[in-house]
């Protein structure tokens, strides 16, 4: 293996990093979930929380003020609600991090900041041209209420703003809760300061050319930056020329907007944290699109390292070639010269069917670039949220069946965690071109194609750091950028295309360690970290399987000598109850963009229905033991429910049948005994049209063998999907039970569709898995004999909210991340094989 490159300061840092990354996350799982603490939890309930995460492997967790919530928040109520967190926290030696808004962006104090004062308000500078050609100039203010907190926008760049933030929210916080800080309070997290939610609804002047965020003071510091230049003079000048994207006025404008955001807002926050020993943290907008991160975050490099430890945004897994690998590539670049392993903010957006495969994926994606603490979406107290955000949906709570095997993905967290401050090989330097990116924004053309170059290094294998456009690095290599073509700074070479460049790079490295095919060629789509201490690490992107060298060679598994199937038939048992989302048609659903199907669903409809709020299904054969569950919130008071025309009553409150953070607030009917044959349900008073906020599900021991068909759950299944097993609504723990004989040398091995799964054999416990390889060793005892063989099969909780593309389906928003398995549903018994 080729020497590894460090200059003497990357290894000080490096080692910094490893002692910081020790101290912090020695114990701990690095797992902390977002806790929302929806109605008005009393202090059983939060104590109940906190001994639930506990218990399922979580060592930490945020208080995450947000929709659904009904506590005045700051109030006196509310404080006294956080300090049950804390106080049981402290009891079962858990860290707490505080959230420092309601919902986001933060900065607003949940609109109390700009409501007091309007010089707080967000503001924009605008320049147009009239009929002539003329330049004019206006500022606009948002007076519009932002889309995430029904609010005023704030101004962050107002040390007005920003102070009147910090005094009603970190100092009540340390007013009211010293004795924890440092100990049990770990830190505090910050979350899209820089974001205007309204800005698009702000009426500019015709012939806009420009607008760009303002602030009080702004073109004075412009002025002292350029050697007493007028920014609008310069802009003028640029516009005439067709050189707006010039370093002047926006590359000036990017740098001087990064340095006020750290002075008026990061670099406070971040005082009043080492006051009270902890750590500021959290994340800025934008940061996978370079031209946006720069207007909304200014510089982001520098704007990053106010944190004192800096975080990221990654609320979407799919890492494919849209993946923001440059905001990975962020903050491994700002942990690198903060000395402190970063965060991010993972799953906030769902599906709400990740598996345990793509979770531990992230996990270690995040950990190969300094990242040790990981705020996972989301624990639902109650899913009241959903009707008013209809999106967000993902689940860390008992809403998930998986959670009560949460420890599997603790574990698989901390071993991640562990890689954050190890010293890597790292010979490359990318130029971030900050100032051209800002410049590039604001002139609204084309700009470097960062997103590329870093999505090609990290996908081929090699790691490197950003730097900044003037900044010196000891490097061999340094990426740079002459406009929008990309040279390598020593040699001089040019590249065309990203071809040229991995070429170029592969005759550079040809030993270089990473993951390669038979004939001994690198292998694309692998992050690779090589260590210091002769170790490496390997993810497969697409897989999402994490590779371990020792002494330069990576261990692969080996190819199965034989292999046979070793049941075919199943018995089926399940924990709970089939749960079918009933779909109504809707006619009129909330204003939302885009319905391209809806032409189609019409005409669908149009042969079945006469009106909305019909829903039909079919009984093969008699049915006992059915219910309903209805949904219950205030809004629905007047809603009512027809089966075959007969009113449904619902007089059990809360459900039983549905799951966690459901039950509370749906009410369900006593058991109904359903003929075979057609069946209608009619819906009045309210619209089917929110994906994880249904009106109304039927529960109770039946499958649905073809979509709108019900009958009696089977006797027994083949291998298979649970969906092709007539269970597509089944969210839960599936048992399989067979004889089964396996031979000594044999091991068991599951396909589950991804799903965590379990092996009993003989009676005795062989344990559970969350990932492949889903393989377990047969004891030598058990070998050789006929003996019960029990695997579970364990889903989210996806399947009982049903399948957005059913022809019944008109939602009203559209903004969520769609199913990991849509169309088909995947997970399930497919195959159990005895493999020597």
């Amino acid at each position: 293996m080729r020497p590894i490159f460090y200059s003497t300061a990357a290894v000080l840092l490096s080692s910094a990093l490893c002692a910081a990354n020790a101290a912090e996350n020695d114990v701990l799982s690095p797992i902390a979930p977002f806790v929302i603490p929806s109605g008005r939890p009393d202090e059983t309930a939060v104590r109940g929380i906190v001994e639930c995460l506990n218990k399922a492997g979580f060592d930490q967790f945020m208080v995450y003020p947000s929709t659904g919530m009904d506590y005045d928040y700051l109030g006196d109520d509310y404080f006294r609600m956080v300090g049950w967190f804390l106080d049981e926290a402290e009891r079962r030696r858990m860290k707490v991090w505080l959230y420092d808004e309601f919902n986001w962006p933060s900065g607003t104090c949940r609109g109390r900041v700009p409501e007091e004062n309007e010089a707080c308000l967000y503001r924009e500078l605008v320049a147009y041209t009239n009929s002539s050609g003329k330049v004019g100039w206006r500022t606009l203010v948002s007076r519009g209420r932002s889309v995430d907190n029904d609010c005023l926008d704030t101004n962050n760049l107002e040390p007005a703003s920003a102070n009147r933030f910090i005094e009603l929210t970190h100092r009540e916080y340390s007013r009211r809760f010293s004795r924890y800080m440092g100990t049990v309070i770990r830190g505090i997290f910050t979350d899209e300061p820089g974001h205007c939610t309204t800005a698009w609804r702000m009426k500019v002047p015709a012939g806009t050319v420009t607008r760009i965020p303002w602030w009080s003071g702004m073109e004075e510091e412009y002025a002292a930056a350029t050697d007493g230049a007028d920014f609008r003079c310069d802009y003028e000048k640029a516009l005439s020329t067709g050189m707006l994207a010039a370093e002047r006025p926006f590359g000036v404008w990017t740098q001087i907007r990064s340095e006020r955001y750290r002075r008026t807002y990061f670099d406070p926050i971040r005082r009043w944290c080492d006051e009270n020993g902890i750590v500021s943290t959290g994340h800025l907008i934008g940061e996978g699109g370079p031209p946006t991160c720069a207007r909304d975050n200014g510089s982001p490099i520098n704007t990053l390292l106010g944190m004192s430890k800096p975080g990221v945004d990654l609320v979407i897994s799919a890492t494919d070639r849209r993946f923001e690998w440059v905001t990975l590539a962020l903050v491994q670049t700002a942990v690198r010269r903060s000395g402190r392993p970063g965060s991010a903010e993972l799953f906030g957006v769902g599906p709400c069917d990740l598996d345990f495969t793509t979770m531990r994926k992230m996990y270690y994606l995040c950990a190969l670039h300094g990242v040790d603490t990981f705020f996972q979406g989301l624990w639902h107290r109650s899913a009241v949220r959903f009707a008013k955000k209809p999106a967000w949906a993902m689940f860390t709570s008992p809403t998930q069946p998986w959670f009560a095997h949460a420890r599997l993905l603790n574990a698989a967290a901390r071993e991640a965690a562990a890689l954050a401050g190890k010293p890597a090989e790292c010979d490359i330097a990318l130029v971030y071109p900050q100032k051209v990116m800002g410049a590039c924004a604001m002139a609204r053309v084309a700009a470097p194609d960062l997103v590329g170059v870093c999505r090609e290094l990290t996908l081929n294998g090699f790691n490197y750091e950003l730097v900044e456009e003037t900044e010196k690095t000891d490097r061999p290599i340094v990426f740079d950028w002459d406009g929008r073509t990309l040279f390598e700074r020593r040699s001089g070479t040019r590249f065309g295309d990203f071809a040229q460049m991995r070429s170029w790079l592969e005759q550079k490295f040809p030993r270089r360690l990473c993951m390669r095919d038979e004939t001994g060629r690198p292998k694309a789509g692998y992050v690779v970290r090589a260590y210091a201490d002769g170790t490496a690490v390997a993810v497969d992107t697409s897989s999402g399987a994490v590779h371990f060298a020792t002494n330069g060679i990576f261990s692969l598994p080996g190819e199965a000598e034989s292999s046979r199937e070793i049941a075919g038939s199943w018995s089926l048992s399940f924990d709970s109850p089939s749960r079918r989302r009933i779909w109504f048609w809707t006619s009129k659903p909330a204003t939302v963009k885009a319905r391209a199907w809806e032409a189609k669903v019409r005409a669908h409809v149009s042969g079945r229905y006469s009106e909305d709020g019909i829903s039909e299904f079919r009984v093969l054969s008699p049915l006992s033991g059915v219910r309903f569950v209805m949904r219950s919130l205030p809004e629905d008071a007047g809603v009512r429910v027809t089966l075959d025309g007969r009113p449904l009553d619902f007089p059990v409150a809360p459900a039983k049948s549905l799951v966690y953070a459901y039950n509370e607030i749906c009410r369900e009917s006593e058991a109904v005994d359903l003929s075979a044959g057609r069946h209608v349900l009619k819906l009045e008073g309210a619209k089917d049209d929110k994906m994880f906020m249904p009106v109304l599900w039927m529960t109770g021991n039946f499958s649905e063998p073809e979509r709108g068909v019900i009958a009696p759950s089977p006797r027994t299944v083949p291998n298979g999907t649970l969906a092709a097993q007539g269970f597509p609504s089944f969210a839960g723990t599936a048992v399989y039970r067979a004889e089964a004989r396996l031979e000594p040398g044999e091991r068991l091995v599951l396909d589950t569709g991804g799903a965590v799964a379990g092996v009993k054999f003989g009676g005795r416990d062989l344990g559970m898995k969350g990932w492949a390889p889903f393989e377990w060793e047969i004891p030598e005892d058990l070998a050789g004999r006929s003996l019960p063989l029990e695997i579970s099969v364990i889903t989210s909780v996806r399947p009982v909210f049903d399948d957005e593309n059913d022809p019944d389906a008109c939602l009203g928003h559209a903004q969520w991340v769609r199913s990991s398995s849509a169309p088909e549903p995947t997970v399930g018994l497919r195959s159990c094989r005895a493999v020597r």
